[in-house]
């Protein structure tokens, strides 16, 4: 599997809100990753032969984070990022015509705190003794 195509599992077109897939308007060469992450990423991915083309990519992701965990929780970031804050994926979600910054938008309240035990969990499970 390519690194584009991982990508296009992760953020999928929505065709219900017209969302584009991730490659539809981004390049992974946009991102701000070194090019040396980016090539150990795509070798991680040809490691990988088990996995099918239909099977969950969340399957995948779990693999890739046991192979190194603060890499692809860095890249995975990166492309939440790089997505949803693309001019028109903004205003596909939002229905305005402009960039979230600087134009103030409020969002609704939320208690991050009750995520700390899932989040603790997800380092535990996936790290390589970091």
């Amino acid at each position: 599997m390519r690194l584009e195509e991982l990508v296009d599992k992760m953020i999928p077109p929505d065709l219900e809100k017209d969302l584009p897939s991730f490659t539809e308007i981004l390049n992974l060469r946009n991102i701000v990753m070194n090019h040396s992450k980016i090539s150990e990423l795509e070798s991680l991915l040809q490691q990988e032969n088990g996995f099918s083309e239909g099977a969950d990519i969340n399957l995948l992701l779990k693999w890739l984070r046991k192979k190194n965990y603060s890499m692809i929780k860095e890249f995975e970031i990166k492309i939440l990022e790089a997505y949803f804050s693309h001019p028109f994926v903004i205003q596909k979600l939002t229905g305005k015509a402009s960039t979230l910054f600087p134009h103030v938008h409020s969002l609704p309240e939320f208690d991050f705190e009750i995520l700390e035990p899932v989040m603790d969990l997800d380092q535990r499970i996936f790290s390589n003794g970091e």
